[in-house]
């Protein structure tokens, strides 16, 4: 809690010295009870001395004092409230395995499909970001809260390169905290926590992805750096066991879900 305008507090200080008086006025109510007996004292209609209950009226007329000098104060207080909100990436695979037609019609459009169910089923307080990741990676979309931006940007990936998965979820931890991320490499081989990756939570990554993964960068290892900064990750596997075949600069080349 604070105050706007906590000089007002200073006049708690007479709050000692209003109780000092009434106990002042107290004791010189006793010295006239034993000077006149009877006849000083507070009595009921039927005779009975009021005992504590004089005190009654004196205590809440304190109180009261004492409620409105702090209200002149202008307390303030932030009070939390349970709301959803964060920000969700939507990490795509967009390699050429996507092309791959063992989910209809494609893996990518199958992608796509659930994206847009997603997205349609979060609150507006949640912002949503969309990367895109192939032999690297790319913010297509910078979390926003504008539904049509995010699904405009889903509407524009196309299918072509390699799968980086490591990249994939990196670019969109970047996205998430507003910064490009870079990695020690010593420290991410040993497994240690990155030096210059902090905290963000209250998010997520969504990854679409057939998990072929070609790239080098250990997407295991990227995933231990997004659990250090609190943020999840939800893959989502496009594609079937069986697989397909996808024709990639004139080579057949099979694929399959890599779960």
């Amino acid at each position: 809690m604070k105050f706007q305008d906590p000089g007002a507090l200073v006049a708690l200080l007479l709050v000692p010295a209003l109780v000092v008086g009434y106990l002042w006025l107290v004791r010189r109510r006793r010295v006239d009870e034993q000077t006149l007996g009877t006849m000083a004292g507070a009595s009921t209609r039927s005779g009975r001395a009021m005992g504590w209950r004089r005190h009654v009226v004196p205590v809440l007329m304190l109180l009261g004092v004492v409620v409105l000098l702090v209200a002149l104060a202008r307390p303030q207080a932030n009070i939390d409230l349970p709301r959803r909100q964060g920000t969700v990436v939507l990490a795509f695979d967009v390699s050429s395995s996507m092309k791959a037609k063992d989910l209809a019609p494609t893996r990518m459009k199958a992608a796509k499909r659930a994206a847009r169910a997603f997205v349609a089923e979060q609150p507006s307080s949640i912002r949503i970001g969309v990367v895109a990741f192939s032999d690297s990676a790319n913010v297509v979309q910078p979390p926003t809260r504008s539904r049509q931006d995010v699904l405009d940007a889903v509407d524009r990936l196309s299918p072509r390169g390699g799968t980086a998965l490591g990249r994939g979820i990196l670019t969109s931890l970047s996205s998430i905290a507003g910064h490009t991320i870079t990695l020690d490499p010593k420290a991410l081989e040993r497994g240690d926590p990155q030096p210059n990756v902090r905290f963000v939570g209250s998010a997520a990554i969504v990854l679409l992805s057939d998990g072929d993964n070609t790239a080098q960068l250990d997407p295991r290892a990227v995933a231990s750096v997004a659990s250090q900064a609190g943020v999840r990750i939800f893959a989502v596997g496009i594609g079937s066991a069986n697989g397909a075949v996808v024709d990639v600069d004139g080579f057949s080349v099979a694929t399959a879900l890599d779960a």
